[in-house]
C-alpha cells in the first residue's frame, strides 16, 4: 500500500500482509483504514486504533521522484497515453 502525508509531499510504501492476512486499505483524513478489521493506521504504518492496535506494517524500499528528475537522467524516456 502507498500512502502520503497530509500535504502529499512525502510518501511511504508498506506490505499489506500482516499476521498471514492481506489487508485492503482506504484513505481517511489522518491515515488509512483497513477493510478487514476497520482498524486505523497512521502514515508510519502503525495501527493506532482498532483490533490491530500496536501492530506495524513492514515498510518496503521505495523512491519518490518527479518526472523532471527522471528525464534529466533518462532523456530517451517515452510516454504512453492510457
Amino acid at each position: 500500500v502507498i500512502t502520503t502525508d497530509a500535504d502529499g509531499s512525502s510518501a511511504a510504501v508498506y506490505s499489506r500482509a500482516i499476521d498471514g492476512q492481506v489487508l485492503d486499505f482506504t484513505d481517511d483524513a489522518n491515515g488509512m483504514t483497513d477493510a478487514q478489521t476497520g482498524s486505523h493506521w497512521d502514515f508510519f504504518g502503525t495501527c493506532v486504533r482498532g483490533d490491530m492496535k500496536g501492530k506495524t506494517l513492514t515498510q518496503l524500499q521505495s523512491y519518490q521522484q518527479s518526472v523532471r528528475s527522471w528525464i534529466t537522467f533518462h532523456p530517451d524516456t517515452s510516454f504512453f497515453d492510457f
